[in-house]
């Protein structure tokens, strides 16, 4: 099938980064574009370790322009809105088990096209365990966002919704678009689980800072079976930053 490969400014898509993405592109207008991202099935090496294959997984993001490789002058600071769910699954000693659903959303604050000033994270848990439905929604603001946050270019192949950046002016869409032909990719999707750095204040508290646009961007993309979430034994992984401390307090 036709595809495009376009590129933007992901926080987390480090330099260094040889991933292939895959991106649905949700919605778009000239300040923002909403994209549902995923990794071909066949860059998975293994399910139970798909946190060394893929840093993204179920995530959502909405960019403004200051995320095209060539930005207007005018466009050097923003927003950036991300939404990221994950499904594990632990086995107890007896043989049951529990799963738990997380939704990290985070709003951040553009400084320039290649780093974050202060972001504010929500997580909000669902689950069958008792003891892991106790979780009401728990924010944080990082004020000092550590290298892991910083912004890489990431060539991404949209596999949907192409005709939504083509309806956009250019400064709403990506500055280059190249056209290539793919025989088949996958939908599968595998979530990030880089441990994200920084100096953080955290509450509990029911309001949340992430616009609407990502949180309705992620619904879209559950709902259309863009972001197909895949259970993991959590006794495999260890910590995931803020989710995994949010399902393990």
């Amino acid at each position: 099938m036709s595809s495009s490969i376009v590129t933007y400014g992901i926080p987390g898509a480090y330099p260094r980064s040889t991933q292939t993405l895959l991106g649905s592109v949700i919605g778009a207008n000239p300040t923002a574009t909403a994209i549902a991202l995923t990794c071909p099935a066949d860059s998975i090496k293994s399910v139970e370790e798909w946190y060394l294959d893929c840093d993204f997984y179920n995530y959502t993001i909405t960019v403004g322009p200051w995320a095209q490789p060539s930005p207007p002058p005018a466009a050097s600071t923003g927003t950036v809105d991300m939404t990221q769910i994950l499904t594990f699954t632990d086995t107890d000693f007896d043989g049951s088990t529990k799963t738990a659903a997380v939704t990290w959303s985070g709003h951040c604050q553009i400084t320039d096209t290649t780093s974050l000033s202060v972001c504010t994270t929500k997580t909000i848990g669902d689950s069958t365990d008792v003891s892991l439905q106790d979780h009401g929604p728990q924010t944080s603001t990082i004020t000092s966002p550590g290298p892991d946050y910083n912004i890489g270019m990431q060539p991404i192949t949209i596999t949907a919704g192409l005709d939504k950046l083509a309806s956009v002016t250019p400064s709403g869409a990506s500055a280059s678009a190249t056209t290539t032909s793919v025989s088949s990719i996958s939908t599968s999707t595998h979530a990030s689980s880089s441990s994200k750095t920084g100096s953080s204040t955290a509450s509990s508290s029911t309001a949340g800072s992430s616009s609407g646009t990502a949180s309705s961007a992620a619904a879209t993309a559950t709902h259309t079976g863009a972001a197909n979430v895949y259970g993991v034994n959590m006794g495999t992984m260890g910590l995931l930053g803020l989710v995994a401390a949010f399902l393990m307090h």
